[in-house]
């Protein structure tokens, strides 16, 4: 009995190691499908997150993508392509200025001194010689034809004479005419009064305004058209003589 007894406790004893090494190996197991299940777990996030990342991109570039233009599709049938052709502005006309003639100018300003009542009568005498610029007058005191560049204004020695105009004494000067008095008046006009006394009373650089007292009639002339007391007148310009009485109307 005893040895049947021993026996039967041996048996025991190795199946209660044998049961209690089964349990370990089922512990094991179960922690590996733990394991498992939460790599999956893990990953699936992962793909999940990367997925939401990748999507988030490409929305961002699609923003910035600037779409064609769409092009008019051209007529199948037409033979050239249509072309629209649009109208350049068109410049206001420019006017160009018209340069006169020589003498249309001369023309001209000598109308304007008309419209402009600048000029007064030198002296208070009627005209006794008048301006004869294309056409030679005998002249006795020297007995030849010459013209007439200016006009005599009949008067009395020792008479006033008086500037047309404003201006400066250009010069004073002594030739066959007599004693002469230059007046410059700006824009190439000028004045001059001869058979003056010889003591006028204004000098080269002096300003003068309309009616002053110049100089007096005096009897220095030596080759003027008319003999008796007088004083001679011209105007000039832009170097041409020009017919006082146009100035003085």
């Amino acid at each position: 009995m005893p040895l049947y007894g021993g026996k039967v406790g041996f048996v025991v004893m190795e199946h209660k190691k044998t049961k209690k090494h089964d349990g370990g190996g089922l512990y094991i197991a179960i922690c590996c499908c733990i394991l498992v299940i939460a790599l999956i777990g893990y990953a699936n996030n992962l793909a999940q997150k990367n997925a939401e990342e990748e999507k988030l991109l490409t929305e961002q570039a699609g923003e910035n993508i600037i779409a064609p233009e769409a092009k008019t599709p051209q007529p199948v049938n037409s033979l050239e392509p249509e072309v629209t052709v649009k109208p350049e502005p068109t410049a206001a006309p420019t006017k160009t200025p018209v340069t006169p003639a020589p003498e249309e100018a001369e023309v001209s300003k000598a109308q304007e001194v008309q419209e402009e009542p600048l000029f007064g009568v030198p002296v208070g005498g009627m005209v006794a010689a008048e301006f004869s610029k294309d056409t030679p007058v005998f002249h006795q005191s020297i007995g030849e034809y010459k013209t007439h560049n200016g006009g005599d204004f009949a008067s009395e020695i020792g008479e006033s004479v008086a500037a047309s105009a404003d201006g400066v004494v250009e010069t004073v000067y002594m030739d066959t005419l007599g004693c002469s008095v230059r007046i410059d008046h700006g824009d190439g006009l000028f004045t001059v009064y001869s058979n003056l006394d010889d003591k006028p009373t204004v000098a080269p650089g002096d300003s003068v305004k309309k009616g002053d007292v110049i100089g007096h009639v005096g009897n220095t002339a030596l080759g003027d058209l008319c003999q008796d007391p007088h004083l001679h007148f011209e105007v000039i310009l832009d170097g041409k003589y020009q017919d006082p009485a146009e100035y003085l109307k």
